[in-house]
């Protein structure tokens, strides 16, 4: 560090008060990918980035795919050809690109928050952290879809999905009938 920064405490404190906020709103964002896994609303390997995971939150509170506005950028080049200067460069460019990923669905989350008048006692101004937390426990109060329906789709050519679309398309046949004797 500079040594002028040892100067100002106020600095120091502000640092730490900011690495408690991340760290807080990264917890919640976990605590949102296991309560959407647990509930069957996705799998684990749906979510594997914090912007991912708020995605698929946004996906499953307003059905809105904001995969789509974000369509998969190829920032990949060969970091031995590039100077210092463009890796910084090309850093910064993912890191925006990550955080404005973020914020599109920050914004969208708060949005349905005041639409459903989900805000409460903190009014129309919500931090980040508060919104992340009410919307976490929107999400607990959703009710779980794991009994109602199968993570993966059923087999087209699985014997129960053959005796099930046999039942229903085709008249008993003899097999079906019941054995009467005389």
């Amino acid at each position: 560090m500079h040594p002028t920064v040892y100067d100002m405490p106020y600095l120091i404190q502000k640092s730490k008060v900011e690495k408690k906020r991340v760290a807080d709103c990264k917890n919640v964002i976990e605590e949102m990918k296991s309560t959407l896994i647990s509930k069957g609303y996705r799998l684990p390997k749906q979510m594997t980035s914090q912007e991912l995971i708020l995605f698929e939150v946004v996906m499953v509170l307003k059905g809105v795919d904001l995969k789509l506005d974000f369509s998969k950028r190829v920032l990949r080049t060969t970091p031995e050809k590039m100077t210092r200067e463009e890796r910084q460069e090309l850093k910064k460019t993912r890191e925006q690109y990550r955080r404005n990923k973020i914020d599109a669905a920050c914004s969208h989350l708060e949005e349905f928050l005041i639409m459903n008048d989900l805000n409460g006692i903190f009014g129309s101004k919500l931090t980040r952290l508060q919104m992340l937390q009410l919307v976490r426990d929107r999400l607990k109060a959703l009710p779980d879809i794991t009994s109602q329906a199968p993570l993966s789709p059923s087999l087209k050519h699985s014997i129960a999905g053959i005796l099930a679309s046999r039942k229903s398309s085709t008249p008993p046949s003899f097999i079906d009938m019941p054995a009467t004797g005389p």
